[in-house]
């Protein structure tokens, strides 16, 4: 949940001052420009993130981990992706979530957003929807000094 925090340094630099030496920071995060929904294609999706994107600090989170990491001192930084798929409709209530952002925003109108649900529920019920949001996995170790 690192897009929420208002300074990703400092977060991580408080994550590196309670850690002990030599011990091992796990982040586990999303980068928003990476997910993909269908029935909607990547253009819609991408006005949809975008809008859903301004209740974020840092919507490409996981891509810049490994170098905001390595800037705090973490060493041995280590890089990994996981990208699991939903076809059954369990990730809806991510899209909901998202749908609340830009419409509390008013970064999308209201329609546009029932719309784009509506279609996501439909492709659920007919087998056709998928939804993929790779986690970055990302490690590093707290130097002893």
């Amino acid at each position: 949940m690192l897009e929420y925090v208002p300074s990703v340094t400092s977060t991580l630099n408080e994550f590196r001052r309670v850690l002990e030496p030599n011990g091992r920071l796990l982040v586990i995060d999303s980068d928003w420009r990476f997910v993909v929904v269908e029935p909607w294609g990547a253009e819609r999706t991408a006005q949809f993130f975008n809008a859903a994107s301004v209740a974020f600090k840092t919507v490409e989170i996981g891509r810049i981990l490994r170098s905001e990491l390595m800037k705090v001192g973490f060493q041995d930084v280590e890089v990994q992706i996981q990208a699991g798929v939903d076809t059954t409709g369990g990730s809806l209530s991510v899209l909901r979530n998202m749908a609340s952002y830009a419409t509390e925003f008013d970064t999308m109108r209201g329609s546009e957003v029932e719309q784009l649900l509506n279609e996501a529920q439909s492709a659920v019920e007919a087998g056709r929807y998928l939804f993929s949001l790779p986690q970055f996995l990302v490690t590093g170790i707290n130097p002893i000094e």
